[in-house]
């Protein structure tokens, strides 16, 4: 058996057609430098997968370091699938919420910053940590 890290790559027609559009998004155009940055994107997420994902893609979204420890603290009291499960509630309920009261633009945009949400995000992170 050979020793050591895989060191070829096989890229059907569908993957290298999206290879292609991201590597025009850089400036060096190198499909080796895309791959890279690929590769360290899916080693650098941390990921809350719902088990049985029917009806469910994964997806990658940016959030506060704060947040991401509260859903950790959800994740280990009750499982990825409650994570997957309580975001996409929170999404919908704002949603919902914004559609019934006849707003001009639906769905409305958060008009908040970034410094209030990690405001927000230390508040409820030390009310939830100080009752654990």
């Amino acid at each position: 058996m050979p020793k050591g890290n895989k060191r070829s790559l096989y890229i059907n027609d569908d993957n290298l057609e999206y290879l292609k559009q991201e590597a025009s998004k850089t400036k060096k155009k190198s499909v080796s430098q895309t791959l890279n940055r690929l590769i360290e994107n899916v080693i650098n997420t941390i990921s809350f997968k719902k088990e049985f994902n029917e009806g469910y893609i994964d997806t990658t979204v940016s959030l506060r370091v704060e947040l991401v420890d509260i859903l950790e603290v959800i994740k280990e009291k009750h499982g990825d699938d409650a994570v997957a499960e309580f975001v996409n509630y929170c999404v919908l309920k704002v949603l919902n919420k914004q559609g019934m009261d006849g707003r001009a633009r639906y769905p409305d945009r958060v008009y908040c910053g970034d410094n209030y949400i990690a405001d927000l995000a230390r508040k409820c992170k030390k009310f939830l940590f100080e009752k654990r």
